[in-house]
C-alpha cells in the first residue's frame, strides 16, 4: 500500500494508546479499537463499488478507521499476497491535495500495483495517453485497483476551479464511469463538506448511490479498551533479555 500524505508526521513517535487529536496511522492498529464493524463494512464497500462516500463530523475518526483499520488490514492482505504469488488488489491511499494532485495520484497508484505485484515492473503514464488506458493496463497485473481518497473536502478547497482536460476534475468521473476499469474508489469527507461534491454531479451518475456515515464512538465501542493492547506489548519488551531493567 502507497500513501501520499499532505502532512507526513515528524520526531519521535510515543508509544501510547490515545492519541488525542492526531489520527491513529497504520503502526497505531495494536491501539485502534472500537470500531471493528465499521472497519468491515467499508472494507467490503470499498472492495464491491466502484464509488463509495464515507463521511462524518470533524473529528469523529475517519482517518484513523482508515488508517488504522481500513488500509492496515488492506495492506496486510497484499503482503500475504505477495507472498502466495497472488495479485487479486493493490491499494493506495492519497490524501496529498495542496499541489495538482492528478500526477502525484498517477504516481502513488503505480507505486501501490507495483508493490502489489512484488516489484513487477510497469507502464508509466504519459499525458499523451488516456488516463483509462494506463490504468487498464495496470489491472492486467492486478485484478481491482482500490483508491482510498483521504481528506476529500481539501480538493475543494486548494482546486476550486479547474478545467484542464488532463485535471482531476475531468479524469475523475472518467475513471469511475468505465464499466470495464477495474478500479474502486472511496471519498472520504467532511460532513459539512458534501454539498461540494455537486461539483460531480452529472458527471458521475447515481454519485451518492453508496454512502457511509461515521458516527461517534458509541458505547459499547468505548469500551473495547486499548489498555490490553499497551499490557501486551509491554508483556513481550519485559520477556526480551535485558528489558527489565529498561522497564524499572
Amino acid at each position: 500500500m502507497t500513501e501520499a500524505l499532505a502532512t507526513p508526521r515528524t520526531g519521535a513517535r510515543v508509544a501510547t494508546p490515545y492519541m488525542g487529536l492526531v489520527p491513529y496511522g497504520e503502526e497505531d492498529a495494536d491501539f485502534f479499537f472500537g470500531r471493528s464493524e465499521e472497519k468491515q463494512v467499508v472494507i467490503g464497500n470499498l472492495r464491491g463499488a466502484r464509488l463509495t462516500i464515507l463521511y462524518g463530523p470533524s473529528g469523529v475518526g475517519k482517518t484513523s478507521l482508515l488508517q488504522a483499520g481500513v488500509l492496515h488490514d488492506l495492506r496486510d492482505q497484499v503482503r500475504t499476497n505477495v507472498a502466495a504469488g497472488r495479485a487479486p488488489f493493490a491499494i493506495c491511499a492519497f490524501r496529498a491535495w495542496r499541489e495538482d494532485p492528478l500526477p502525484a495520484l498517477v504516481e502513488a497508484v503505480h507505486a501501490a500495483t507495483a508493490e502489489a505485484c512484488g516489484g513487477e515492473q510497469l507502464p508509466t503514464w504519459s499525458t499523451a495517453t488516456p488516463l483509462v488506458d494506463t490504468l487498464r493496463a495496470w489491472t492486467q497485473q492486478v485484478r481491482t485497483l482500490l483508491i482510498v481518497l483521504d481528506e476529500f473536502q481539501d480538493y475543494f478547497l486548494y482546486h476550486p476551479d479547474e478545467h484542464a482536460e488532463r485535471a482531476f476534475a475531468k479524469e475523475f468521473p472518467r475513471l469511475v464511469n468505465d464499466p470495464n476499469l477495474r478500479v474502486h474508489f472511496l471519498l472520504s469527507l467532511r460532513e459539512d463538506s458534501l454539498a461540494r461534491l455537486d461539483r460531480f454531479t452529472g458527471r458521475i451518475p447515481r454519485l451518492f448511490a453508496n454512502h457511509l456515515r461515521v458516527e461517534h464512538l458509541d458505547r459499547r465501542g468505548g469500551h473495547d479498551q486499548p489498555v490490553h493492547a499497551v499490557r501486551r506489548r509491554v508483556s513481550r519488551r519485559s520477556s526480551l533479555p535485558g528489558a527489565g531493567r529498561a522497564l524499572d
